[in-house]
């Protein structure tokens, strides 16, 4: 589902819209942090849809910091960037540079989960994450 309704549809977007237009892909790969025992005993989990929101509104250190100055130089500037980042290529079709951020640092990676990525080439649907919010409007 991951590939299926996030991943591959804004690689679609990402795709067309830098073609336009400056893009600039990031990806976060966590940790999700400070959840109780009871959810987590080892105090975090992986990331998943939704928890770099974490990062990106009440800033912090590490991670969450870095994030959250990304998305505020990208509001007031245009430009996506923090003190720390690494240079950080607009998105082609051709390198597809995605900005990861984890707890070990952020970095460039070109073109992430490539395999995955053109498992899915050539192929069209309707996502399922689209039709089901506009349910019942007709």
């Amino acid at each position: 589902m991951t590939d299926e309704r996030y991943a591959i549809p804004t690689t679609r977007l990402a795709e067309a819209q830098s073609a336009r237009a400056p893009v600039w892909r990031s990806r976060y790969d966590g940790p999700l942090t400070g959840l109780p025992s009871q959810i987590a005993p080892s105090g975090s989990l992986p990331a998943f849809h939704g928890t770099d929101a974490m990062g990106i509104w009440p800033g912090g250190d590490g991670v969450t910091g870095r994030m959250h100055d990304t998305w505020g130089a990208f509001v007031t500037t245009g430009r996506p960037g923090a003190t720390g980042l690494p240079a950080w290529p607009t998105y082609s079709r051709e390198q597809r540079p995605t900005m990861i951020f984890d707890a070990r640092g952020s970095r460039i990676e070109n073109d992430p989960d490539a395999e995955r990525r053109r498992a899915w080439e050539d192929r069209d649907w309707q996502s399922a994450g689209t039709w089901f919010a506009f349910e019942g409007l007709s």
